[in-house]
């Protein structure tokens, strides 16, 4: 019975300075890991060495190299490109009737898609738009911008855009491309929302608003004339 309480305390004994050990040396090294540029530079040693392995042959260790040797000329490039961008992607009226340009004071405005008053402005990983509202900045949606001008715009197509059975149904909130997140996106699919509405969210009152012929302004003054301007 005795040799057993020896066996068993010298067994707590050595497990408790085991312990103990592991828990300095999982200190000490986070320590050391941490200060070993310091620690390096008083002993003289250094953590890492540079082999040549060029044979005397001239060599250029930059893998990736930027085109642009300046900020200045890294803005104007980034400039241009976005120039680039729009003017690809812009679509031209044919001019038909001397529609345009517009008349602020006569023109009525049909925007088309839910775009225009809930755009898509970038993703949820680092490519959302930022706007510096100390510095003047703004964000602008089509509706914004032609109200802005003093266009007048078909306030029953903006209503059904703003509406909550069409934006909060087919919008995506805050103008981000990933909503809901990555998970739920890939566990449910469907619940992935393209930023548009259908085709059946189109009343035929919502259409005749938009495609007015003059001698039906009579019973709507308001729509003098109306432009369509398309953005989907």
């Amino acid at each position: 019975m005795s040799n057993n309480k020896k066996s068993a305390g010298l067994w707590r004994g050595l497990t408790s300075v085991s312990a103990s050990l592991l828990a300095v040396t999982v200190g000490a090294s986070a320590i050391v890991d941490a200060n070993a540029a310091f620690i390096n530079t008083r002993l003289g040693v250094s953590s890492y060495k540079i082999v040549d392995t060029s044979n005397g042959e001239k060599t250029d260790s930059t893998y990736f190299k930027s085109e642009f040797s300046s900020l200045d000329e890294v803005i104007a490039a980034k400039d241009a490109l976005a120039a680039e961008i729009a003017s690809e992607g812009t679509v031209l009226f044919k001019n038909e009737d001397t529609t345009h340009p517009l008349n602020t004071s006569s023109d009525k405005v049909t925007l088309w898609g839910l775009n225009s008053i809930n755009p898509t402005l970038g993703g949820m990983i680092g490519s959302s738009v930022s706007i510096d509202a100390e510095a003047g900045q703004k964000q602008y949606d089509i509706q914004t911008a032609l109200t802005e001008k003093g266009f007048s715009l078909n306030q029953d197509m903006l209503d059904l855009y703003s509406s909550e059975d069409v934006n909060g149904t087919y919008g995506r909130k805050n103008g981000h491309s990933l909503q809901p997140s990555f998970g739920t996106m890939y566990e449910n699919p469907a619940a992935y929302k393209v930023g548009e509405a259908p085709e059946s969210i189109y009343t035929d009152d919502v259409l005749k608003s938009s495609t007015m012929l003059p001698a039906e302004t009579a019973a709507y003054p308001w729509y003098s004339r109306t432009t369509p301007f398309s953005r989907i």
